[in-house]
């Protein structure tokens, strides 16, 4: 017969182990936060309620948590800003992730992707063609740019709002 204290060590390090492997999927979502989740590293749902989720240990994974600005048909998130800079133009800009999915898979740093999408617009389109320069009021000048940045972000699941501190550099 078995030593009773060894069954019980057995035992306790059983569920230990089975305790950790368990806690290894448990995921708290925040209110009014957004979990992009993977399984087997290809995107499987966007989950908006708060409270506990269980995702599968070594199968799934908590892409990305965000934080979402309301209840839409898409979820839309928070504005967010980020500084600019390139040689002809240095401003600040606040964007709108429009497309949880779009936003996370449509680049390896998405984040990055907002300012360099918007500096390949004005370094491409405006600063080759003038157009700021010829244009003296602030606001046309941002609203330029916004509108040429805006028709080439739709893709990548986020729109610019707002181009703060805007300065150009003439050449």
């Amino acid at each position: 017969m078995e030593n009773p204290s060894i069954l019980t060590f057995a035992l306790v390090v059983f569920f230990t182990i089975v305790l950790l492997f368990l806690s290894l999927g448990i995921k708290v979502l925040p209110m009014n936060q957004v979990m992009v989740i993977e399984r087997l590293g290809v995107y499987h749902k966007t989950v908006d309620i708060p409270g506990v989720h269980f995702l599968i240990p070594f199968m799934d994974r908590a892409r990305a948590i965000l934080t979402p600005s309301g209840k839409t048909d898409k979820i839309s998130l928070l504005p967010q800003e980020t500084p600019l800079q390139s040689p002809h133009f240095k401003a600040s800009i606040t964007f709108q992730i429009t497309d949880v999915k779009l936003f996370i898979y449509s680049n390896l740093l998405p984040f990055h992707a907002v300012s360099q999408q918007l500096l390949h617009v004005i370094d491409n389109q405006v600063t080759n063609s003038n157009i700021l320069f010829a244009i003296q009021d602030i606001q046309t000048q941002k609203d330029i740019i916004l509108n040429l940045a805006n028709e080439r972000s739709t893709h990548l699941g986020f729109r610019y709002l707002e181009l703060n501190q805007i300065e150009v550099n003439k050449r």
